[in-house]
């Protein structure tokens, strides 16, 4: 079972994706969904917002947890986000 799990499925530079990795991103990827259900139940069940600002809410909660899924997938495949971080940091400081 080890040797299954820790089968490479292809390696590119230093970066290799191995059965465990995809079966751990597929396991991210559906508690990425739930998670992203039960938050827009959360907001749509408040009573005290009208329609368009609880939409615009779950969209804006939704971007965030889709960016921190992405950095996750990053971290779990292997990738050095710190790269990733500083280049998103000077645009910030350009806008």
């Amino acid at each position: 079972m080890k040797e299954f799990l820790d089968y490479q499925i292809f390696k590119i530079g230093k970066i290799t994706l191995e059965v465990n990795q995809l079966l751990l991103l597929i396991v991210f990827a559906v508690a990425v969904k739930y998670l992203l259900a039960f938050v827009k139940k959360i907001i749509y069940s408040n009573k005290k917002l009208d329609g368009s600002k609880k939409y615009t809410i779950y969209a804006l909660v939704k971007y965030i947890i889709y960016i921190l899924a992405i950095i996750g997938c990053f971290d779990i495949i292997g990738i050095n986000i710190s790269i990733f971080l500083a280049g998103s940091a000077a645009l910030l400081v350009g806008i």
